[in-house]
């Protein structure tokens, strides 16, 4: 759902050494099996944040922090729920190949904090 701090949490893991791809909306493509993700063409350059409305990424971002395009290797699915806590991952399939997926559970009236990310990175990291 919107303004539950799924930008704030990535813009702070990029900070941390991750790289930025796109803020809401990205584009996946099957090239020779491998799921491709960049930014759509019209909106990859800019952000949207509650600080700063609409605002080009590279204004909060380095460069050497930003890539057009990377191979996808997991999904994180962030959702509102009564516990909060990070699940066991499960697969999904996205253009016919499958990737592993972790549910991100915060709070109904909490924020994804960048502390509840990193910890379903690690999560998808011990998994493989």
């Amino acid at each position: 759902p919107s303004g539950i701090g799924k930008t704030t949490a990535a813009l702070a893991a990029v900070r941390k050494g991750c790289f930025w791809i796109a803020d809401d909306l990205a584009v996946i493509k099957n090239v020779q099996g491998r799921l491709m993700i960049s930014g759509h063409p019209r909106i990859q350059k800019y952000v949207t944040t509650q600080e700063t409305g609409i605002t080009s990424v590279d204004r909060l971002l380095p460069k050497p922090s930003m890539k057009k395009k990377a191979e996808l290797a997991f999904v994180i699915d962030v959702f509102q729920t009564d516990r909060e806590g990070i699940f066991r991952p499960i697969e999904t399939r996205i253009l016919g190949k499958s990737l592993p997926l972790v549910r991100v559970g915060i709070y109904r009236t909490g924020y994804l904090r960048r502390n509840l990310l990193s910890r379903a990175i690690q999560k998808l990291n011990e998994v493989g």
